[in-house]
């Protein structure tokens, strides 16, 4: 099991359709939404803090 230690819960916003999900944001940055793995289902990876 992956170990959440050191991650924050919080909103992310994909970049490519703009859906919004619950993500973790991890010590070095990186923003990843929770249940979907690290893809959105419109197939991109990459995500953004919603302000």
């Amino acid at each position: 099991m992956a170990s959440f230690e050191g991650t924050e819960k919080t909103a992310a916003i994909c970049e490519q359709c703009g859906s919004i999900f619950a993500a973790r944001l991890w010590p070095d940055g990186t923003v990843r939404p929770i249940g979907t793995g690290e893809r959105c289902p419109c197939g991109s990876e990459r995500f953004r803090l919603v302000e």
